[in-house]
């Protein structure tokens, strides 16, 4: 009997080393994944903030353009046409015309004959 008391508390050191062999596997694990969440955590925070400072680039873009619009509007520019606006004509049906009058290409060789 005493050889299976022995054989018994051997088998109970084993199993205990084998715990503590499990446990100091499972706190390794434990901070490796704790390192990698925290360092997924700090990418994504860096990613967020490089967004945002992306996205405030963007806004000032915007609003040099919408004062740059602004200050071409008020000097008598038109979006997207190249003339002075004739503040003159007050109807734009007429400004049209007289826009068209005033740009037709004079060539003896067109072949509309203008």
């Amino acid at each position: 009997m005493t050889e299976e008391v022995y054989n018994y508390l051997n088998s109970l050191s084993d199993q205990r080393l084998l715990t503590k062999q499990a446990i100091k596997w499972a706190e390794q694990d434990l901070a490796f994944s704790s390192n990698q969440l925290t360092n997924t955590h700090q990418n994504q925070r860096s990613n967020e903030l490089q967004i945002s400072r992306e996205i405030a680039d963007l806004k000032s873009i915007v609003l040099s353009l919408s004062v740059e619009i602004q200050r071409l509007s008020n000097q008598g520019f038109v979006m997207n046409h190249q003339y002075p606006v004739n503040t003159e004509i007050d109807k734009p049906m007429e400004r049209l015309s007289n826009d068209i009058c005033y740009n037709v290409i004079d060539d003896e060789d067109s072949e509309y004959g203008y």
